[in-house]
């Protein structure tokens, strides 16, 4: 068991209380990161086409990813063209025409497929999925590009370009969230030496929004033998912090655990918040236990989740969801105003919507904020500890 005076359990305010582990949970976080999971049994497509359209409604929306790209990132284009297709046959094949477009994974491509796009009066773009990608997209003036939904992550401080695609820096904000509901508001944060600085910055502003305060950051080693020694000097940090927030990849968050247990620095703490990006083998790290998740909706998720398997022949993931939840999204706004609804004061309604991976709002900084079901690690399984809520 992690060593932490109180780690949250149930009947804490703001919880409610121990549930059973929802079915889905593990598929679904496996999914969060498709190389390290394996959560897509099913290649991209074989030599698939350059452009490809779906449906045949008035409103435009450009569909814009790396389908012919190798690696993981043809993988995730495949899936989340998947998802498009789905949810245009579900909601949107007399309101939407979806132009599929291959961008190779280059940024000069996909730029060019958005001008081109915004020439052809569309009144959306769906993707890119990478960073670089989005940067080139964001470099366009927003009076000469539609609204952009990026599956990335994270989106350049531009008009009208979203990070749609969720990943763990949204999970850990949300985990945050949860616990200053709890009383836990004053938090230290534990990253990688080579975390991202724009990564931490988005983590930073979206902890601020939800009441947290940050008492420090402190970037541990990538040397696991290395990461204990780090840590000692912070034990004043520490003491005065009530929740501590672990980001890195392979085992190092349970490294990171231990070492805090081994040198006594968790006595005061009474959360340790984790995100959807830790692997699924770190659920059964004893020294992990206690430790709180927040995912993506699972039983909105099961909605789409079956006929997702039927119509692609492989597992939901999350790019799928997102993906859906975008084809959606547009084709309700088409269905209330045509092309005229999708402006920047629809698209950041302060009420937000409702998709398959659960409710999101879409800000002005270009953040996407979602409400996430918080889970509990227990013995390798995580129990559901807060629902994610009907709205903001």
């Amino acid at each position: 068991m992690f060593g932490f005076a109180g780690v949250l359990s149930d009947g804490v305010s703001g919880f409610t209380g121990r549930l059973a582990v929802i079915a889905m949970v593990l598929v679904v976080a496996a999914c969060q990161s498709v190389d390290t999971e394996g959560a897509l049994a099913v290649a991209p497509e074989t030599a698939p086409p350059a452009a490809e359209t779906l449906g045949s409604g008035p409103v435009r929306v450009l569909v814009a990813l790396p389908r012919s790209a190798g690696g993981n990132a043809g993988v995730r284009a495949a899936d989340a063209i998947a998802g498009a297709r789905l949810a245009i046959t579900d909601l949107g094949l007399d309101q939407l025409t979806l132009q599929v477009a291959d961008t190779g994974g280059s940024p000069s491509t996909t730029r060019a497929l958005v001008e081109q796009a915004f020439v052809a009066n569309a009144a959306l773009v769906i993707g890119p999925t990478d960073p670089e990608s989005v940067a080139a997209v964001a470099a366009i003036p927003a009076a000469r590009r539609p609204p952009v939904l990026s599956l990335a992550g994270e989106a350049p401080p531009a008009s009208g370009v979203y990070a749609f695609g969720g990943d763990g820096i949204d999970s850990a904000v949300e985990g945050v969230r949860a616990a200053v509901g709890a009383g836990q508001s004053r938090l230290v944060v534990l990253v990688p030496e080579d975390f991202a600085p724009v990564a931490l910055e988005r983590f930073r502003s979206g902890a601020a929004r939800a009441g947290a305060r940050i008492v420090a950051t402190i970037r541990y080693p990538l040397a696991d033998a290395a990461v204990g020694g780090a840590l000692t000097p912070h034990a004043e940090v520490f003491r005065q912090s009530t929740a501590a927030v672990i980001f890195g990849t392979g085992r190092a968050p349970a490294t990171v655990a231990q070492a805090i247990v081994s040198a006594g620095l968790g006595s005061t703490l009474a959360a340790l918040i984790g995100n959807s990006a830790w692997p699924r083998a770190l659920y059964s790290e004893a020294v992990l236990d206690g430790a709180l998740i927040a995912l993506a909706d699972q039983e909105s998720l099961k909605v789409i989740a079956t006929r997702f398997q039927q119509a692609s022949g492989r597992p939901l993931s999350l790019d799928a969801a997102y993906a859906y939840d975008a084809v959606a999204l547009a084709a309700g706004l088409a269905r209330s105003g045509g092309a005229k609804a999708f402006s920047t004061a629809t698209l950041q309604q302060a009420t937000g919507f409702r998709g398959a991976a659960g409710m999101f709002r879409l800000h002005r900084d270009g953040s996407v904020e979602r409400r996430h079901a918080v889970y509990r690690v227990e013995r390798g399984d995580l129990v559901l500890v807060q629902p994610p809520g009907e709205g903001f």
